[in-house]
């Protein structure tokens, strides 16, 4: 496991394109453009059904993997990031900043219609990128990440997002203001909702346009099929709830509406 040296945007944007999966709907584009962000356990654990629903919806995704850059393997994930003791959600927020400088310089992508989607410590990786925009740089080792970075981001997803000790969102709220929407497991062991409460209710309390799902019987990547959780109960009923909400959320926010401020 290594930490990434620091370096510019589009360094950074460079070096982790290499480990993205890219999936075009048919046709020249140029496509609206959603990020995807894993959790820290398989970064191919519930995005395919995301992302083929996106693609059918006539939405690009570019599924981030934030581990083979940093050489982190299942052992290491589940000991070390899993328990929060390597690769903080501010310090993998240059991950998004990186994937979105990427998508706006794409001929497929369109650079004003991007949004974000992350699960558990991908859902804080965003989370942290909002609440923490003018320090992201810093804390990613992103030389040049100025106020701009996040340009085109229209709307965040976060299923079952960690929001407890290391997450700022509930103590400093949010810098940039985007829509978000949340999937909470109330069976989460991981993810507690209690937390992910209190988030989105400081949000709300800020004026940031918040779309809470509960699923009160769910656990923690209760739609990821190969989860490395022994936590975890498959629902493949509430994963396709959630893959058809979040493609009817992202048509909302990316489909013929004016561009995101910068």
């Amino acid at each position: 496991m290594i930490r990434l040296p620091a370096e510019t945007l589009a360094e950074r944007a460079q070096r982790m394109a290499a480990s993205y999966e890219i999936i075009l709907p048919e046709g020249p584009g140029p496509f609206p453009v959603v990020v995807m962000l894993h959790g820290c356990g398989r970064p191919d654990g519930p995005q395919p059904y995301y992302a083929r629903a996106a693609q059918a919806a006539g939405i690009a995704s570019i599924v981030v993997d934030s581990f083979a850059p940093r050489q982190i393997d299942m052992i290491q994930a589940a000991s070390l990031v899993c328990t929060g003791m390597r690769l903080w959600g501010r310090e993998r927020a240059g991950d998004l900043l990186a994937a979105l400088a990427f998508a706006r310089q794409q001929s497929w992508a369109a650079p004003d219609r991007l949004g974000a989607l992350g699960w558990s410590h991908g859902g804080w990786t965003i989370m942290d990128a909002l609440a923490l925009t003018s320090e992201i740089g810093r804390h990613a080792g992103i030389t040049d990440a100025g106020p701009g970075a996040l340009a085109g981001l229209r709307f965040a997803y976060a299923v079952y997002p960690w929001c407890g000790t290391g997450s700022h969102t509930i103590e400093n709220g949010w810098q940039t203001v985007v829509p978000l929407s949340v999937v909470i497991a109330g069976r989460d062991q991981v993810a507690r909702p209690g937390p992910i409460f209190r988030a989105t209710a400081r949000l709300v309390d800020d004026g940031v346009p918040v779309d809470v799902v509960h699923y009160p019987e769910a656990t923690h990547s209760f739609d990821e099929y190969n989860s490395i959780n022994p936590l975890t109960v498959q629902d493949p009923v509430r994963r396709n709830e959630t893959v058809d909400h979040f493609v009817r959320t992202a048509r909302q926010h990316l489909t013929g509406c004016e561009p995101a401020a910068a």
